[in-house]
C-alpha cells in the first residue's frame, strides 16, 4: 500500500433526507496519523458523513474508501473502523476493565491478549487505579477516556468522534483535548472529530473540513482556515472577524497585492489576492479584531474615526467595539498591558488603522 496515499478517501458522497440533501457530492482525503475535524454548524451534514464512513448510512450515491478498498458492501461491525459518541454509550453495570474488555471478548480474542490489551489501554488513558470502578463513580473527563479506550482497544485503523467532550465544562474540556492530542500522537492513530466548536477543531487537527449545507466549503490547516479564509461564509463562520466591503484601487493579478479603498474611509496597504480583481470591483476585505490597531483621534484625524460604544474585559484582552459616523461597527481586540485593562473607554474618538498584509481579500 503506498504510504503517501490516503487512508481514507470520500469521493462525491450524496446522502439525501426527505428530498433535503445532508451530502452534496462531497469530496475529501484523510491520511495515515492525521487528527483531522469536520467542522460546521448543525445540519451541515458532518455526523452524516462520519455515520457513512462507520456504515450507518448508506450513501444514495459515491464511495467511501479505506485503504483503497469501498466499503460500500462492508456492514459496520466489519469494518476496520471504531467510534466514540458523544453519550460514550458504557455499560452502567460494569467496571471499567470490563467496559473495555467487552468488545475483545466479542471477537473471541484469548483471555491473556484480553487482560494484557486492557492493561495496556488503561495504562495510556492514565485510569490503572480506576479500574474496578463503575461509571457512576467517575467523572465525566474518567468516562470520555474510558470510552476512547474502550474504542481504542480493538485498534482501529480509524477512530471516529463523534463531539465526545460536548458534555464537559470549559476547563475539563480543554484538558481532555490535550489529552486525546497525547494518545493519538502517542500511537501514531488517524482520528476524525467532528464539533461545531472552532476552538476545539483548532486546538486538536491537524487539518479541518469547514462543511456547510453538506459541502466542504475550505480544507486546511487551522491556521491556513482562520488567517485565510476562503469566503465570507468561512470568515463569518470560524471566529470573530470585521468585513469591510470595498472597491480595488487597480488591476491585480491572481496572486499579486493590491491596495484597497474600504466603503468606512481607510485605504489598506498592498493585500495578496488570490483571484484576479479589476480595478473597482467590489470584494470584502475581512480583518481580525486582533489586527485593528485604535489611537486616540486629533480633531482633525484623517481617515475613519468613530467612538467606542462598548467593551469586554477577557482577561489578557479587551473587545471594544467602535462605532463609525455611519452606524458600522468595527471589533478590535486590545492587550491588556497592566492590570488596569484597555486603554480606551466608552464614549473615546478613536482613529482605526489595519495591520500591514494582515487582511485577506474576499471575493465571494
Amino acid at each position: 500500500m503506498d504510504p503517501s496515499a490516503p487512508l481514507v478517501s470520500v469521493q462525491n458522497v450524496v446522502r439525501s433526507f426527505g428530498g433535503v440533501k445532508a451530502l452534496d457530492g462531497l469530496s475529501l482525503d484523510v491520511f495515515r496519523g492525521e487528527f483531522f475535524a469536520l467542522l460546521g454548524p448543525s445540519g451541515c451534514g458532518k455526523t452524516t458523513l462520519m455515520r457513512a464512513i462507520a456504515g450507518f448510512e448508506a450513501p444514495d450515491g459515491g464511495r467511501v474508501l479505506l485503504d483503497g478498498v469501498d466499503l460500500g458492501d462492508t456492514p459496520p461491525h466489519k469494518r476496520p473502523v471504531n467510534m466514540v459518541f458523544q453519550s460514550y454509550a458504557l455499560f452502567p453495570h460494569m467496571s471499567v476493565e470490563r467496559n473495555i474488555a467487552f468488545g475483545l471478548e466479542r471477537e473471541g480474542l484469548p483471555r491473556a491478549e484480553v487482560a494484557a490489551r486492557v492493561d495496556e489501554m488503561l495504562t495510556l488513558v492514565q485510569l490503572g487505579d480506576e479500574r474496578r470502578r463503575r461509571p457512576d463513580q467517575l467523572s465525566g473527563g474518567q468516562k470520555q477516556r474510558v470510552a476512547l479506550a474502550r474504542a481504542l482497544a480493538k485498534r482501529p485503523r480509524l477512530l471516529l468522534l463523534d463531539e465526545p467532550l460536548a458534555a464537559l465544562d470549559r476547563k475539563l474540556r480543554e484538558e481532555t483535548q490535550f489529552e486525546l492530542k497525547r494518545v493519538q500522537r502517542r500511537l501514531g492513530a488517524t482520528f476524525m472529530l467532528v464539533t461545531h466548536d472552532q476552538d476545539e477543531a483548532m486546538t486538536m487537527a491537524d487539518r479541518i473540513a469547514v462543511m456547510r449545507a453538506g459541502r466542504v466549503e475550505q480544507l486546511g490547516a487551522g491556521a491556513d482556515v482562520y488567517n485565510r479564509p476562503a469566503n465570507r461564509w468561512v470568515a463569518g463562520f470560524v471566529g470573530e472577524i470585521n468585513l469591510f466591503e470595498a472597491a480595488a484601487t487597480a488591476d491585480c493579478a491572481a496572486g499579486a497585492s493590491c491596495a484597497f479603498q474600504l466603503d468606512v474611509g481607510l485605504t489598506t496597504t498592498p493585500l495578496h489576492c488570490g483571484e484576479a480583481v479589476a480595478k473597482g470591483q467590489r470584494v470584502a476585505v475581512a480583518a481580525r479584531p486582533e489586527h485593528i490597531a485604535l489611537s486616540r483621534a486629533a480633531p482633525d484625524q484623517p481617515g475613519p474615526v468613530g467612538a467606542v460604544s462598548d467593551l469586554a474585559f477577557r482577561g489578557d484582552a479587551t473587545l471594544a467595539r467602535i462605532e463609525l459616523p455611519s452606524g458600522f461597527v468595527v471589533r478590535a481586540l486590545l492587550p491588556n498591558a497592566s492590570v488596569g485593562g484597555a486603554r480606551f473607554a466608552r464614549g473615546d474618538r478613536v482613529a482605526l488603522s489595519l495591520a500591514a498584509g494582515a487582511a485577506t481579500v474576499l471575493t465571494s
